[in-house]
């Protein structure tokens, strides 16, 4: 019975992003097939965020974390934000444009993230930096902010699609050219290094 509970503890995490998954699609799916309702999205959007806190959490606290994990955890957060973002706009409750905006930091991540894994010899596949990680959290809450102001707050929703989406642009470019510079200094750094 024990190594059983210890087996299941170890794949709890894992279990937990996919169900986050699961809940992306009914997400997506409900919200294409019943526009405008707003209770059941609210939970599944509660849920969502509550998965992507608690398989980490779980993780680390069982000291489960993997390569697999981290890849997976990022995944889901992608799919959930593509294909939120993707249902969104073609209710034109996001603009296209901010949709390239997103996958376009999440392509960036990925790339700087080998590329400063592999400078540093470091073990995290993934390597935060705390705008990218604050700008991630904003894409993340979008979806929400944006659908529930659609309905019910044309203030809220003005200020979403004309402000705050603007505010988490420049925070993208902010972090891209952090994150660009942190690449080309530590190559030179490396290349200096090797010449001596």
């Amino acid at each position: 019975m024990t190594q059983v509970m210890v087996r299941l503890m170890k794949e709890l995490p894992n279990m937990i992003t996919l169900l986050r998954v699961v809940l992306s699609c009914l997400l997506n799916f409900y919200i294409l097939n019943y526009f405008g309702s707003l209770t059941i999205p609210m939970v599944i959007f509660l849920l969502i965020f509550l998965t992507d806190i608690l398989d980490g959490k779980i993780a680390r606290f069982y000291g489960n974390t993997s390569s697999f994990g981290a890849v997976f955890d990022v995944s889901a957060d992608l799919f959930y934000m593509v294909t939120s973002y993707i249902v969104l706009c073609s209710f034109q409750v996001l603009p296209l444009w901010f949709l390239f905006i997103m996958l376009f930091k999440c392509v960036e991540f990925v790339v700087t993230s080998f590329l400063l894994r592999k400078l540093c010899s470091g073990k995290s596949i993934f390597v935060f930096d705390f705008i990218g990680r604050f700008t991630a959290v904003l894409f993340y809450i979008i979806p929400l902010l944006a659908y529930a102001s659609f309905h019910r707050s044309q203030v809220l929703y003005f200020f979403t699609i004309h402000i705050f989406i603007y505010i988490i642009t420049f925070m993208v470019l902010v972090s891209f050219s952090y994150r660009f510079w942190n690449c080309v200094k530590l190559t030179f750094t490396l290349k200096n290094e090797n010449m001596t």
